[in-house]
């Protein structure tokens, strides 16, 4: 066996006692965590709600513009990527349809940033995060050490991240709780429709890994594999699923 497998072995076995037993919901959550490396679609939300607050004319009036504006953005690769073969598959080839659902998933996040813009987030609509007493692999095949995973609410994380907001205190979300849970890759399938070049993609690792990842966000840090070889080992796992789709 070798050394890379040894380690390999090892995290996997580390994962493993990680992803057992139970999590409180009483203690705060960077939002990096809960973006990278599984949710780069929550990024392609904040840039979509930044260019939509950053320009009231498009919220007013017509939306027409906003419309098709939002149709060249990665908004729109993620509505056709990932919700329609998610949570709307018999939409599928009728396009059409699919361009009224994206239509209509517009106009809420309009009514969202206006409400926001006017009344702030509704304390009484916590995010909801979820874990589960074992974490287990994605579809696409990452595990990860970490417990807690954002699931509902995520447009107003990519609000609040847009904002400045590092960190989800206690009482602003929710933890749902599964016996076994498996999270969401929404990166892989974004990438795959998209893709993006790699020092992007190590940037967003960062967000994460950090100083695990170069500083010129080229790739894996030299020094990584010294500095936590755990986590370097579940990096580079990470990596070796999402590299080949990138540009």
């Amino acid at each position: 066996m070798t050394l890379s497998q040894r380690v390999r072995r090892r995290v996997r076995r580390v994962i493993d006692r990680a992803g057992a037993g139970e999590v409180a919901a009483d203690r705060p959550v960077r939002i990096d965590d809960l973006v990278s490396p599984l949710r780069y679609d929550i990024l392609v939300r904040q840039r979509y709600l930044s260019l939509v607050t950053e320009s009231p004319e498009l919220l007013e009036g017509d939306l027409g513009p906003l419309l098709e504006l939002s149709r060249s953005h990665q908004y729109h690769t993620w509505f056709v990527a990932v919700v329609v073969p998610r949570f709307m598959p018999h939409l599928i080839g009728r396009d059409d349809e699919i361009a009224a659902a994206f239509e209509k998933r517009v106009r809420a996040t309009v009514d969202l940033v206006r409400s926001v813009k006017e009344s702030g987030l509704d304390p009484k609509r916590p995010i909801t995060l979820r874990t589960g007493r074992r974490i287990q692999p994605t579809a696409t095949g990452k595990r990860l050490a970490r417990r807690i995973y954002a699931r509902d609410g995520c447009h107003r994380i990519a609000l609040l991240r847009a904002s400045g907001v590092t960190v989800l205190q206690p009482g602003t979300y929710r933890l749902d709780r599964q016996n076994s849970f498996v999270p969401l890759d929404n990166t892989a399938p974004l990438l795959r429709a998209a893709p993006i070049d790699t020092t992007t993609y190590w940037g967003f690792m960062a967000l994460s890994y950090d100083s695990l990842v170069a500083a010129d966000r080229s790739g894996p840090a030299p020094d990584g594999e010294a500095t936590d070889p755990q986590r370097f080992a579940e990096m580079l796992a990470v990596a070796s699923i999402d590299e080949p789709l990138l540009r």
